[in-house]
């Protein structure tokens, strides 16, 4: 969902990673010295559920994602579209998003992420 609070078509959202991919481009003076490592996570909202499988087919398109971080598990939505993004494009999670402190960011884990979709406490 974007700021303006609609869902924002694919295609409009491929143009946007072009014009986003362009300006981080023009930033970056590539310097030999400094090898740079590109980690190029989508951070997902658990609770959009098929819609960021979308979204993150249009962003891997654009960046060549590397990784997830899927927000937003603490409260009604169960992230099952977690599932249907890496049927789609076998990426690697790196952290879920249990709560609204930065203490609830955990490391993903098969254990972390099948308790928070279930709704089980620790």
């Amino acid at each position: 969902m974007g700021r303006s609070g609609f869902h924002p078509e694919p295609s409009d959202l491929g143009l946007r990673c072009a014009r986003a991919r362009f300006l981080f481009a023009s930033f970056c003076v590539p310097n030999p010295a400094r090898p740079v490592v590109a980690l190029v996570w989508l951070v997902v909202d658990g609770s959009l559920g098929s819609n960021s499988i979308e979204q993150a087919k249009a962003f891997h398109q654009s960046f060549g994602l590397t990784g997830l971080v899927v927000t937003k598990l603490d409260g009604t939505s169960r992230g099952g579209a977690i599932v249907g993004i890496w049927c789609e494009l076998k990426l690697p999670i790196y952290f879920l998003g249990l709560g609204e402190e930065p203490e609830d960011l955990q490391p993903f884990t098969a254990r972390n992420c099948s308790r928070a979709v279930c709704g089980l406490e620790e």
